[in-house]
């Protein structure tokens, strides 16, 4: 019903190359998703019906309400579980066992689908309030790729937060952005000299042989770089270490597993790597060897 769309928000905030302002439309398309399938009653017909047709695949009994013609006979009653008597005089606001029966359409609406469906607003707005959405906007703006790129208006909620001095902020904004335009055809590599910036960390290192002259725009790049981190990486680590520190390398040290982590967790630019260069890069280094690489 939600992130119908070519990227999911995840996938676009664990990404690299994070279109951030993207990542907070499809954000604002979810919320808004979320009350109008709330206020509706057709939504929760057509998860009322998933879950119908998924019992019935998985040969489960499905409860209806009493007046539905195909409802359950004969189902058993449960025992109705009460406060114990030395909380009878006392406001208990944890749950003692006691459990809502679902047993109709109308119950599964009220203790089910809306409790979830007003946590997932409630998670979506409190992550994603309107100053982090602003300042994720004007991190996004700060790409060269962006077809908001330089706009002070996009950037002013970034630089507010960071207590940036608006006025010189806006004329290094029109100067830099006419320094990109003026650069060349982008190469192999954003980052050397003289190719136009086509990444976020290409237009921070580009603007950093001109420091002095854009100190507030260094100053918002270098933030911009180091903010938007998350914990995509350290999980491929973790999940890398389990195949890497095996039982045969238990005793292998701290720095061998650290480049062993590394090497696996950057596959693709490991494979990429030139044996050939490798070995003559370590015979160039260590000219005293006594081993033979042929």
């Amino acid at each position: 019903m939600i992130f119908l769309a070519e990227r999911s928000p995840s996938s676009m905030l664990q990404s690299a190359t994070a279109d951030l302002a993207r990542a907070v439309d499809l954000i604002d398309i979810a919320v808004q998703d979320l009350v109008k399938d709330r206020l509706t009653d057709e939504h929760f017909d057509k998860v009322w019906t998933a879950a119908e047709k998924l019992c019935t695949l998985s040969g489960l009994d499905c409860v209806h309400s009493p007046d539905d013609a195909s409802s359950t006979q004969g189902s058993k009653s449960t025992r109705v579980r009460r406060l114990p008597a030395r909380l009878q005089d006392s406001v208990v606001l944890e749950t003692v066992g006691d459990r809502v029966t679902v047993d109709s359409k109308t119950s599964y609406k009220d203790h089910v689908y809306l409790p979830i469906m007003d946590t997932m607003q409630g998670e979506l707005s409190r992550r994603f309030d309107t100053a982090q959405c602003g300042i994720m906007r004007g991190i996004q703006a700060l790409n060269p790729s962006s077809e908001y790129f330089a706009d002070f208006g996009q950037i002013k909620p970034f630089a507010e937060a960071y207590k940036a001095n608006l006025e010189d902020l806006q004329h290094e904004l029109y100067q830099a952005k006419r320094l990109v335009e003026r650069m060349g055809e982008s190469g192999t590599d954003s980052t050397t000299l003289h190719c136009k910036p086509t990444t976020l960390i290409g237009f921070v290192a580009c603007l950093a042989r001109y420091g002095e002259a854009f100190h507030e725009l260094c100053r918002l790049g270098r933030i911009a770089i180091a903010l938007p981190v998350s914990t995509a990486s350290c999980e491929r680590s973790f999940s890398a270490l389990r195949h890497i520190k095996t039982w045969v390398r238990n005793s292998t040290s701290n720095t061998r597993l650290a480049n062993l982590s590394l090497l696996a967790t950057e596959r693709e630019r490991t494979l990429s790597l030139s044996c050939e260069k490798v070995v003559d890069a370590f015979a160039h280094a260590h000219k005293n060897r006594r081993i033979a690489l042929i």
